[in-house]
C-alpha cells in the first residue's frame, strides 16, 4: 500500500472515535492504596530507603541496617545504656571525682570517650544502676586501660556479682570487645580498674534484635485488605500488626514465613478499623550484618487492589455466544481439520461447548523472513512462505464448518521475530502483513474464515512499549484497510500492575491507537500467592484471586474506551484425577473443582459484561506435568480426547441455558452467589446459584448449606440440576428451591445449581 493509502485508512479509523484528551487516563485501572497521598512510613533503621515501601512499586525495597556488630548501639529500644547518664535525675551513673566527659561513654561514638579517674582508694570505676532488674543478652565496649587491669562486672537481682569480662590490660586497648550470653535480672553494670582508664563506649543489649516498618495512614480507615511484600533469610520470625492509635496493637499474624518473596494479601472480613500497619522481623543473632527487606505495604478498602466489580447490566451476548475455546492447528492430531471433521473429530469435538475457536497462528509458520509474501493466496498449491505444506484455508474452513468461527492470535516472540527483524519501518512491515491477512481471511474481503485478529499473544518480553506501539498501529491500520469487518485486538494486557511494563495496558495501548481497537484483551487465571510464597489455584470468587484483575481492566476500558468490547482470551484451571498430585505444578485443583469453577467463572464473566471468553486449553498434553498441561476440556491424544468433567459441565449448562443471558444479581455474598438468567427479551428463564467456596475431589456433606436470597420476582421452579460434570450428562437432578413470593431457600454447595423456571 502507498503512504497516501495508509494515511487515508488511518483518517477513516480515527473518525470512528475521538476521545477528548482530558478523558484519557493511562492508569485508570489502578486502585490506589488508602491515603496514598498522605500516608507516611517509619522504619527501625536506614531511613534513606524507607520511601520505597510506599512508592507503589513492588520492585523497589527498603533494606534495613544491621543490629550487629555495632548497629544496635544507636537504638535506645535495644541498647539499655544509650545516653544513660542523662536519662533521669539523679543520674544512675556513679564515678570518682575528677572523671571527665562521662556521658561520652554512652553516646554511640567510638571517637569520643570518658576518662575515669582513680579514687583515693586506688580504684577507678564507673557504675550504672538500672531502674529495674533487666535481662541482658550482649555487652559491647571499647576502651584504653593504661597500666591497670580492668574488668566488666554486673550485679544481679539475687545479690550475686558476676565478672563478665576480666583481665582487660594494655594489650586490649582500643579493641572492640563483645560478650554474648544471657544475664538475668541485672541491676547494675560496672567497669572497674586499679588505674584510671578511658572508656569510649559501653552498650548493653536488652531486647532481641528486630527490624520493622510502620505505615501511618494519618487517619483511621475501615481496611478490607492489606497487601505487603517482605523477605529475609536472616529473619527467624515475621509478624503483621495493626493499630488505630499507635498504642494498642493487634497482632494479625505472628507466624509469617520470613522468606516469602511474592506479595501477599491479608483479607479482613469484616473490615478492621486501623491507622497504623507494622511488619516486624525478629532477626537471627548468630552472625553480623544480617538484614531484612520490605518492598511494599498498602491498605485497601472494599475490593482490595482489584476494586469492586462493575454495576451489573443485562448481558448483550448469550452464554453460548460468550463461550469459546483455545485450539491449535489439527487440534492435537497430525492432520488438517477438514480431514478430522469427516471423521467426527477435531473441531467437531468442541462445538457443543464453544461458539468460537481461538488459534495460535505462529508468524514463523507463515514467514521465513518478515517482509516476505506469506503466500496465503496460493497456499493451497504452494504452502505458506514459512511451511511448504501449510494451508490455513483447509484448517479454518473446517473450524467454521464445524460451527466454531476462528479468532486468530498472531503469535511471535523476541526469538522468532526480534525488533531488528521488522526492518527499518516496523509500522510498514506490520501494516502490509495486516492488510494481506484481512484481504485473504477477512469476513467481507476474504474467505470469511477469520472473525478477529490479535496483534500478538503475549509479546511482553523484548519489545518495549514504543516498538510494540508501532507494530500495533501497523497491524490495526492494515487490517482496517484490508477488511474493516475484521475485529482488531491488541495482545493480552493487564491494567493492575504498571511495574510489568511488557503487559501493562497503560503503556502498551496509547490514546491514538484506541479508536482502531474493537476490544481490549486480557488473560485471567485464578492464582493466589500463599503466605509461604507458593502460588496456588483458587476458586474464582476468592478475594485474592488474580482473576479479579478483570475489574481493573473493566475500569480502564470504561474510562478510556467506553462501549468497546472486553475479551478474556485465556482462562482456566489445571486439574488432576483423584489420587494424583500436581506434579511439578502447584496451581492445580481437582477435576470436580475444575468443572465447578469453570461454570462459575463463565457466569462471573457474563455478570461483568465480558464479550468473549476462551477456555485454555482444548485438551490435556501427553507426557507433561507442568502448569497448563492439564487444563484441557478433553483428555490427551493417547487417551482418545475423552470428555473431562469440565467439558461435560459446560455442555450440560449450555444445553440447558446456552440461549439465555445474564440479567441480574439475586445474591452476591460470602454465603451465596445467585444470578438471574433471561431470554434476549429479558424474561427470566433460569437462576444459577452456588456457594463461593473451594471444591475438593468430591462433594462432602459439610459443603452443603441452606441459603436464602431474593430473586426480585415471583416464579415457580420446574427443575434443578447440579452441574458437577461427573455424570455422563454433565449434571444430576437437584432439589428444587423452597419459594415464597420472591424469596428462595436452597441447599447449595460449591457445585453450581441451575434452576429452570416454569414458563
Amino acid at each position: 500500500m502507498t503512504g497516501l493509502s495508509r494515511v487515508l485508512a488511518w483518517c477513516t479509523v480515527a473518525a470512528l472515535l475521538v476521545l477528548p484528551a482530558s478523558a484519557w487516563d493511562a492508569n485508570a485501572g489502578l486502585v490506589p492504596p488508602l491515603a496514598v497521598s498522605t500516608r507516611t512510613i517509619s522504619v527501625s533503621t536506614n531511613d534513606a530507603a524507607k520511601q520505597n515501601i510506599i512508592d507503589g512499586n513492588d520492585q523497589t525495597q527498603w533494606q534495613s541496617g544491621a543490629c550487629f556488630p555495632t548497629g544496635f548501639i544507636a537504638r535506645p529500644e535495644m541498647n539499655l545504656l544509650l545516653r544513660v547518664c542523662n536519662s533521669s535525675t539523679p543520674s544512675p551513673c556513679t564515678y570518682p571525682a575528677g572523671s571527665k566527659t562521662v556521658d561520652s561513654a554512652f553516646d554511640n561514638s567510638f571517637y569520643t570517650g570518658a576518662w575515669i579517674a582513680k579514687a583515693a582508694n586506688g580504684i577507678a570505676s564507673i557504675s550504672v544502676t538500672l531502674p529495674q532488674p533487666t535481662d541482658i543478652y550482649r555487652f559491647y565496649f571499647r576502651g584504653s586501660w593504661n597500666k591497670g587491669v580492668a574488668r566488666l562486672v554486673i550485679q544481679q537481682q539475687d545479690g550475686s556479682t558476676t565478672t563478665v569480662v576480666g583481665n582487660l590490660n594494655s594489650t586490649l586497648a582500643w579493641v572492640d570487645i563483645k560478650q554474648i550470653g544471657l544475664w538475668q535480672g541485672v541491676t547494675q553494670v560496672q567497669v572497674v580498674s586499679n588505674d584510671s582508664f578511658t572508656l569510649t563506649e559501653l552498650a548493653a543489649q536488652y531486647t532481641r534484635c528486630f527490624e520493622m516498618a510502620t505505615l501511618d495512614m494519618q487517619d483511621v480507615f475501615a481496611v478490607h485488605v492489606i497487601r505487603a511484600r517482605w523477605w529475609s533469610t536472616d529473619s527467624v520470625g515475621t509478624s503483621l500488626s495493626v493499630s488505630a492509635d499507635n498504642a494498642t496493637w493487634t497482632v494479625v499474624r505472628d507466624d509469617l514465613k520470613p522468606d516469602n518473596l511474592p506479595s501477599y494479601d491479608f483479607n479482613f472480613d469484616p473490615p478492621v478499623n486501623m491507622r497504623f500497619i507494622r511488619i516486624r522481623h525478629l532477626v537471627n543473632e548468630t552472625g553480623d550484618w544480617r538484614k531484612v527487606y520490605t518492598w511494599e505495604i498498602g491498605a485497601y478498602g472494599a475490593g482490595g487492589r482489584w476494586g469492586l466489580p462493575p454495576q451489573p447490566q443485562q448481558q448483550s451476548r448469550s452464554f453460548r455466544q460468550l463461550m469459546g475455546v483455545n485450539g491449535i492447528w489439527g487440534w492435537g492430531n497430525k492432520s488438517f481439520s477438514d480431514t478430522l471433521v469427516k471423521q467426527g473429530k477435531g473441531p467437531l469435538l468442541y462445538n457443543a461447548v464453544a461458539s468460537s475457536g481461538r488459534n495460535y497462528q505462529n508468524l514463523n509458520w507463515d514467514l521465513k523472513k518478515l517482509g516476505n509474501d506469506p503466500k496465503w493466496d496460493t497456499m493451497n498449491k504452494t504452502g505458506t512462505d514459512g511451511q511448504w505444506w501449510l494451508d490455513w484455508d483447509r484448517e479454518y474452513g473446517a473450524w467454521k464448518k464445524a460451527g466454531i468461527p476462528v479468532s486468530v492470535t498472531y503469535q511471535w516472540d523476541k526469538f522468532v521475530a526480534p525488533p531488528a527483524a521488522w526492518g527499518p519501518d516496523p509500522y510498514g512491515t506490520a501494516y502490509n502483513l495486516g492488510f494481506k491477512f484481512a484481504r485473504h481471511f477477512g469476513p467481507t474481503a476474504g474467505t470469511g474464515n477469520v472473525a478477529s485478529f490479535e496483534a500478538g499473544n503475549e509479546p511482553w518480553d523484548g519489545f518495549n512499549a514504543t516498538f510494540y506501539g508501532q507494530l500495533l498501529r501497523g497491524f490495526t491500520d492494515g487490517l482496517y484497510a484490508g477488511d474493516p469487518a475484521v475485529k482488531r485486538l491488541p495482545c493480552a494486557l493487564q491494567a493492575n500492575e504498571p511495574v510489568y511494563d511488557g503487559s501493562y495496558i497503560g503503556t502498551r495501548l496509547p490514546q491514538d491507537i484506541a479508536p482502531k481497537i474493537d476490544a481490549v484483551n486480557t488473560h485471567v487465571y485464578s492464582f493466589f500467592n500463599l503466605d509461604n510464597g507458593t502460588r496456588v489455584a483458587v476458586h474464582p470468587e476468592h478475594y485474592g484471586s488474580a482473576m479479579n484483575s478483570l475489574n481493573n481492566m473493566i475500569k480502564w476500558r470504561d474510562t478510556n474506551m467506553p462501549g468497546k468490547g472486553l475479551w478474556v482470551t485465556e482462562f482456566g484451571w489445571d486439574a488432576v484425577r483423584p489420587g494424583e498430585d500436581c506434579g511439578k505444578s502447584t496451581e492445580c485443583v481437582s477435576q470436580l473443582a475444575q468443572a465447578a469453577y469453570g461454570v462459575r467463572a463463565l457466569a462471573l464473566f457474563a455478570r461483568k459484561g465480558v464479550e468473549q471468553a476462551h477456555w485454555f486449553f482444548y485438551a490435556n498434553d501427553d507426557g507433561c506435568s507442568t502448569l497448563f498441561c492439564r487444563s484441557g476440556l478433553r483428555d490427551t491424544y493417547t487417551a482418545g480426547f475423552g470428555e473431562e468433567p469440565v467439558y461435560r459441565a459446560y455442555r450440560a449448562f449450555l444445553q440447558l441455558a446456552g440461549a439465555s443471558y445474564f440479567k441480574a444479581i439475586a445474591a452476591e455474598t460470602n454465603d451465596v452467589y445467585a444470578y438471574v438468567l433471561s431470554s434476549a427479551a429479558g424474561t427470566p428463564t433460569h437462576v444459577l446459584a452456588w456457594r463461593p467456596i473451594p471444591v475438593g475431589e468430591s462433594e462432602q456433606p459439610s459443603d452443603a448449606a441452606a441459603v436464602q436470597f431474593d430473586v426480585g420476582f415471583s416464579a415457580a421452579a420446574a427443575a434443578a440440576y447440579a452441574l458437577n460434570g461427573v455424570a455422563p450428562s454433565g449434571s444430576v437432578a437437584a432439589a428444587l428451591p423452597s419459594i415464597a413470593g420472591s424469596s428462595w431457600s436452597m441447599m447449595l454447595s460449591g457445585v453450581p445449581t441451575l434452576v429452570v423456571l416454569s414458563a
